[in-house]
């Protein structure tokens, strides 16, 4: 389905409900089980396939199980002016499943960070807490 063929509609009730919310940078991080952490949430305009900013993301993320989240939103793209939705579940292991472009729910696995990528940012997150002013015993407080 290319987006230059897709027609200008009215809002339905449910998009206009889902930009009337906070953003979804606002609602994370969203921690399942206490060991995989969502920081981050991102799509691409259904229109014109340009990325859709964090802060133009609204909608609901919630944890209705403590192995997943899912994550209800509407994206504006200033580009075009389109309204993208999204819905997606994501899983303590790493699965994501979400409804594609056709409205079947696709599912991919994330890989996980590498051992560098998880040091660097407990180096962002012990060096954020300095300058807080909030103390932290050690750097390297788990069991990487």
């Amino acid at each position: 389905m290319s987006g230059k063929n897709l027609k200008k509609i009215p809002l339905d009730d449910r998009t206009t409900d889902l930009m009337n919310c906070r953003t979804i940078k606002e609602q994370l991080p969203v921690r399942l089980r206490g060991t995989f952490v969502i920081n981050e949430f991102g799509g691409e305009c259904l229109c014109c396939d340009q990325p859709i900013a964090t802060a133009n993301m609204k909608g609901r993320v919630s944890a209705p199980f403590p192995f997943v989240a899912v994550i209800e939103a509407a994206g504006f793209c200033p580009e075009c002016k389109f309204i993208t939705r999204f819905r997606m579940r994501i899983k303590d292991d790493r699965t994501v499943e979400y409804l594609d472009r056709e409205g079947a729910w696709a599912k991919e696995i994330v890989p996980a960070p590498s051992r560098l990528t998880r040091q660097l940012d407990k180096l962002r997150q012990y060096f954020s807490a300095q300058k807080c002013g909030l103390k932290k015993n050690s750097l390297f407080d788990d069991d990487d």
